[in-house]
């Protein structure tokens, strides 16, 4: 089996926001602020607020595949210029490094550009996302 993240920030920079989260949330979703906590942001949120990645929660003893419950603390990275960080992928979606991505519609997962959808990241991989299991995959913040 080939290595996969088990952790979302891959440059070492620390550079997060800790808030409390409205839903389940899985590490490398794409979340924004609203009313002082995170909630799942959506496509139509790009360039729009500021992003951020949910983090693994590590302090809870949460692995890449477990959601932080619902009220807990999570740890949000910054979605900044040329940051390496592992998103969360839609299941069965090919990436080819350099393809460009965007959010998704709904669930905060990350997919490959499509129309007129502007890229808030670039693959960094060529890997095919699993149906099931870990969907972290790597990428650039554009």
């Amino acid at each position: 089996m080939d290595y996969r993240p088990s952790r979302v920030n891959l440059d070492g920079l620390s550079k997060t926001e800790t808030r409390v989260c409205v839903t389940d949330v899985l590490p490398g979703t794409a979340l924004k602020i609203v009313t002082g906590k995170f909630v799942q942001a959506v496509a139509a949120d790009a360039g729009v607020v500021p992003l951020y990645v949910a983090n693994v929660g590590h302090l809870q003893g949460l692995g890449a595949n477990d959601p932080i419950p619902a009220g807990d603390s999570i740890e949000g990275e910054y979605m900044d210029n040329a940051r390496r960080l592992a998103l969360r992928g839609v299941a069965g979606a090919v990436w080819v490094k350099d393809a460009p991505l965007t959010l998704s519609a709904t669930g905060g997962t990350f997919t490959l550009v499509g129309g007129a959808a502007a890229p808030v990241a670039y693959a960094q991989e060529n890997f095919t996302l699993p149906a099931t299991g870990n969907l972290l995959a790597l990428a650039q913040v554009k």
